[in-house]
């Protein structure tokens, strides 16, 4: 990753049955760790996956995300 990097923390809150946020890309990597629940998480050209309470994901940055 080209330097200088800055690192964002953000906790987000969806309610139960929520569709999240809509398809949206990130220009970095996204790092990201389930609290609680589960949700439906899809990275563009991979298959759709069950992400689930205690379970960590990731997103390449630029590529087209689905919650």
């Amino acid at each position: 990753m080209p330097g200088p990097a800055d690192v964002t923390t953000v906790l987000v809150t969806l309610p139960p049955g929520s569709a999240g946020s809509p398809p949206h890309r990130h220009p970095g990597a996204v790092f990201g760790y389930l609290i609680s629940g589960e949700m439906r998480f899809e990275v563009e050209g991979e298959p759709e996956r069950i992400i689930r309470a205690g379970e960590a994901f990731w997103e390449p940055g630029g590529d087209l995300i689905h919650y």
